[in-house]
């Protein structure tokens, strides 16, 4: 049996890495900024040179533009305002007096971003592209290359951000509650009934291979040594004749007696596969013992640009149908599952899912419509055992499992299975956060 980890931004956020898009917003308004004082700058030289002069473009990129309709002077005092409002509001606000008027313009999709800012306080850019891509698809207005063009440009930003934040942590920092996590032993309670069979026969297949290379190199991999359950082996089987009972049945008869006092080291995963769903390098330092599987970037890494997918992954939505049957390629352009298929991690994780039963962790992904297709493949696959949420407790002591859950209601369309395999809140427990205080 495997475990299958799903890793999403929660997980950065459990280390102190600020990447969130919340945090991306923030940072671009930032950026702007920064801009605006460099164009401050130019404006005051180009005053004392050439004298005052009416309409300026006080700021312009793909997402945003500024212009003042009034003279230098006025432009120059406006980006003073712009600065202390972003420091105060963390966003740009139109500004009137009686010397010009400011016009600020939002692309249509940052329009949207930014409303989900002011009146949420969180962002989910990718939610609002696909808002935004139905709009165009079914009232058969609003251009989508440009729709599309927007997207790419945030993109390009994000990438931008994320690498300036992920090069202020320690590479070789790990949260150790975090990796005992990753590599604990399976257990009855966070399993399904059908994952406890599949349990037994994977005690049953680490007991038959005791005198073969499998089960040693495993429990080399995970830093145990195979003569510590040697002489445990030797009694299942050894009383397992002696009361003329199959070696299954009596691990069976003995689990249902003991619970789980087997050794932990029958109860350890074949393989773990890491499912990062960032584009950082944060999580992968976990995967530090040696496993056929390494981390899947699912959606590329930071390292190269070219393999970033950043779109929408939700065929499962019932006016999807309606965007493909508009025959137009230019509207699947930012579609996961389209981008899936440029490169062969999708096809590794489905080798991984058919190769035998397997349990899923949630760390820090919120199961949201997002990636919907993907999400269904994994919980809905007839190998899933069971699926373990790893929640976000904050400091007012509430927390986040109910949403997680609820998210993930969406992703079934049996619910059936989701009962069954979604594991009760008392068996699950909240995303270890990391008490080390970076250097920002």
């Amino acid at each position: 049996m495997n475990r299958l980890i799903i890793v999403g931004n929660g997980f950065d956020l459990a280390h102190g890495v600020k990447t969130s898009y919340k945090d991306f917003i923030e940072w671009y308004f930032g950026e702007v900024v920064e801009k605006l004082k460099t164009k401050k700058v130019e404006l005051e030289v180009q005053k004392e040179k050439n004298g005052n002069k009416c309409g300026v473009c006080i700021y312009e990129d793909k997402l945003l533009n500024i212009y003042w309709s009034g003279d230098s002077s006025g432009a120059i005092s406006v980006i003073n305002q712009i600065i202390d409002r972003v420091k105060k509001e963390g966003n740009i606000v139109v500004i009137r007096n009686e010397f010009g008027i400011l016009r600020r313009n939002f692309s249509p999709l940052f329009e949207r971003i930014i409303k989900d800012y002011e009146n949420k306080g969180w962002v989910d850019i990718e939610a609002d592209y696909y808002e935004k891509l139905k709009e165009y698809a079914l009232n058969k207005r609003g251009n989508v290359k440009q729709l599309n063009k927007e997207l790419s440009y945030i993109e390009k930003k994000l990438i931008e951000y994320l690498k300036i934040e992920q090069d202020k942590f320690d590479e070789f920092y790990i949260e150790e509650d975090l990796q005992d996590i990753i590599y604990e032993p399976f257990s009855d309670i966070s399993v399904s009934l059908k994952g406890k069979k599949c349990l037994d026969e994977h005690i049953e297949q680490d007991c038959k291979d005791k005198e073969n290379d499998n089960l040693r190199i495993k429990l080399e991999n995970y830093g145990y040594d195979i003569k510590k359950v040697s002489d445990y082996i030797d009694y299942l089987f050894n009383k397992s004749k002696e009361l003329n009972k199959s070696i299954s049945n009596f691990i069976r008869t003995e689990r249902f007696l003991k619970g789980d006092k087997f050794p932990k080291e029958l109860l350890l995963p074949n393989s773990i596969m890491l499912l990062n769903f960032n584009y950082t390098k944060i999580a992968d330092k976990y995967m530090t013992r040696y496993f056929q599987w390494l981390p899947n970037h699912i959606h590329g890494e930071l390292n190269d640009e070219n393999s970033v997918i950043f779109g929408y992954g939700d065929e499962l939505d019932n006016k999807y149908k309606e965007i493909e049957e508009l025959n137009n390629n230019e509207f699947l352009n930012k579609i996961k599952s389209v981008k899936y298929l440029e490169r062969d991690k999708y096809r590794k994780l489905l080798y991984f899912l058919e190769l035998e039963p397997f349990q899923v962790y949630v760390m820090g992904h919120s199961c949201g419509n997002s990636d919907r297709t993907l999400l269904n493949t994994i919980f809905e696959h007839e190998n899933c055992v069971s699926i373990k949420l790893f929640y976000h407790k904050k400091s007012d002591g509430t927390d986040n499992f109910t949403e997680i859950v609820q998210n993930i209601t969406r992703n079934f369309n049996d619910k059936k299975l989701l009962r069954e395999r979604v594991v009760n809140k008392t068996y699950c427990q909240a995303m270890p956060q990391s008490e080390v205080k970076q250097d920002l």
